[in-house]
């Protein structure tokens, strides 16, 4: 059986508040410190403080339940997503 669906996209940025100690050379480089804070801040992406969603796109489709069931509430890459796009073609000829 094939259910609606929709695609949905936007962009989500994150603030992380991140300390560390380094020694005093690397504090007066400013390009060095940022780069360290950076990375932790990459490595701790699950204690952001702050986050902001801009609600891009949506496309409806028509799927199959693998399909559905597979990706529903994954994080789509672009591939994903043109091939979930593919699918709904198949199904039904057009994306509505």
């Amino acid at each position: 059986m094939n259910k609606k669906m929709v695609l949905i996209e936007g962009e989500v940025t994150f603030k992380i508040r991140v300390a560390t100690l380094v020694n005093e050379e690397i504090a007066k480089d400013e390009e060095r410190a940022k780069a360290i804070l950076e990375d932790l801040g990459y490595k701790d992406l699950d204690c952001f403080s702050e986050c902001e969603v801009d609600y891009d796109n949506e496309v409806p489709v028509l799927l199959n339940e693998e399909t559905c069931s597979k990706y529903f509430n994954d994080n789509l890459s672009r591939d994903t997503w043109k091939e979930i796009i593919q699918i709904s073609k198949n199904l039904n000829g057009e994306i509505e």
